[in-house]
């Protein structure tokens, strides 16, 4: 749980999705909870060090975080 206003980074078009736009917002100050249960929208969640992420992390979202926590430059592109 986000213990402060989240900040909105980015909006990205996902281009392999052809329809679906992909917003990414960072909050420092978070709350452990239990991961979000799937629905019609999350297949899965979890807590995972940047260090341990799960190996089917997509190259997306690796570059995402590449770009908020290294200052690299940002695509518009998911």
């Amino acid at each position: 749980m986000c213990e402060e206003t989240p900040r909105l980074v980015g909006i990205y078009y996902n281009r392999r999705e052809g329809r679906d736009h992909v917003l990414v917002y960072r909050c420092d100050r978070v709350r452990q909870s239990a991961p979000r249960r799937p629905d019609w929208e999350i297949a899965d969640s979890g807590f995972f060090a940047l260090d341990a992420l799960p190996h089917d992390t997509t190259p997306a979202t690796r570059r995402r975080l590449a770009e908020v926590l290294n200052g690299e430059d940002p695509t518009a592109d998911w």
